[in-house]
């Protein structure tokens, strides 16, 4: 828009002094046709200043829809803790780790025992519940270097990275 208009108020001072080789009709028609093609170049600029924000929305929305299945594929639906799956990746990881530098873990497998009988007395949205707050207990009960995974139904795995078994194995 001002380099529009700077072009038309060129046009009327140099309209008013006239100088020798100035045609008017011929600037007339290259500032018109300057200003059609500036005019152009504005609204295509603008249409693609626009679209460039819609991408830029939509790659925030992907990229975070894209972290909200990574959590959901490696955490278990009910407990919040992470899965199986996600688990074994880590254990294995931590497999390497010790290979490479010697640094010993301890693996816990922790069964619930007798879950099978609050499930039948009580249903299944107390067995549920009580898989959450042991999962909840748990997981503010270790280091922070630990993590625990439902391992299945009512079996959760510890993994404890720097960990090493006292002597006599308990």
């Amino acid at each position: 828009g001002c380099a529009i208009s700077m072009l038309w108020i060129m046009l009327a001072v140099l309209a008013y002094f006239k100088p020798e080789d100035f045609v008017l009709r011929e600037e007339l028609v290259k500032i018109a046709m300057t200003s059609f093609l500036l005019s152009l170049l504005t609204i295509i600029s603008m249409r693609y200043s626009r679209k460039r924000g819609l991408l830029r929305e939509q790659k925030l929305q992907l990229a975070s829809a894209v972290e909200k299945v990574e959590v959901l594929v490696a955490h278990d639906a009910l407990t919040g803790l992470i899965n199986r799956q996600r688990m074994q990746e880590l254990l294995e990881a931590e497999c390497e780790r010790q290979t490479l530098t010697g640094a010993a873990f301890c693996v816990a497998l922790i069964d619930l025992d007798h879950f099978k009988r609050i499930n039948d007395i009580h249903g299944h949205q107390a067995g549920d519940e009580v898989l959450c707050r042991f999962a909840k207990t748990a997981a503010a009960s270790l280091r922070e270097t630990d993590t625990i995974a439902r391992w299945g139904g009512e079996e959760f795995v510890i993994l404890m990275p720097e960990t090493q078994m006292e002597p006599n194995g308990l």
